[in-house]
C-alpha cells in the first residue's frame, strides 16, 4: 500500500498532480471553507446560515463532496472529512482537485485542504 498526502492551498487554478500505480484508489478529504450571503433568491436563499460543500474532482469528474453546516456567514468552518473509492484507475499522472460545491461556498488563505490518497 502507498500513501500520498497533497495539502493544496484553497482557490488552487490548478488541479494537484498525483502519480499512482493504478489499480485501486482510496481518497479520503478534509477541508475548511466559509459561507457568503447569496445575492439573490428567495428570502430563506439568501440568509446567512446554510449547507458548505466541497466537491472532489479526479481527472476532472466530480467524485465526491464533503459537507458540513453553518449558522452564519463568513464564518471558516471545518467540513466534516469524507472518503471515496476509486477502482480500476490506470497507472500514471491523474488530477485530483477540491473545489467549491455550491455558490455560496469559499475557501481562501485561511482555509486548509488535506487529501490523503491510499492505494491498494
Amino acid at each position: 500500500m502507498q500513501v500520498t498526502v497533497l495539502n493544496p492551498r484553497p482557490r488552487d487554478e490548478h488541479a494537484l498532480t498525483l502519480t499512482t500505480h493504478g489499480g485501486t484508489l482510496l481518497l479520503q478529504v478534509a477541508c475548511s471553507a466559509y459561507r457568503i450571503p447569496s445575492e439573490s433568491g428567495t428570502p430563506q436563499q439568501t440568509a446567512a446560515a446554510g449547507t458548505l460543500e466541497c466537491g472532489i474532482a479526479f481527472d476532472g469528474n466530480p467524485v465526491g463532496s464533503v459537507w458540513g453546516y453553518t449558522n452564519e456567514a463568513w464564518s471558516h468552518k471545518a467540513l466534516v472529512p469524507g472518503s471515496v473509492i476509486l477502482t480500476g484507475i490506470s497507472a500514471g499522472e491523474h488530477l485530483v482537485w477540491v473545489y467549491p460545491g455550491t455558490h455560496e461556498t469559499w475557501a481562501d488563505e485561511n482555509d486548509f485542504i488535506t487529501i490523503t490518497v491510499f492505494e491498494y
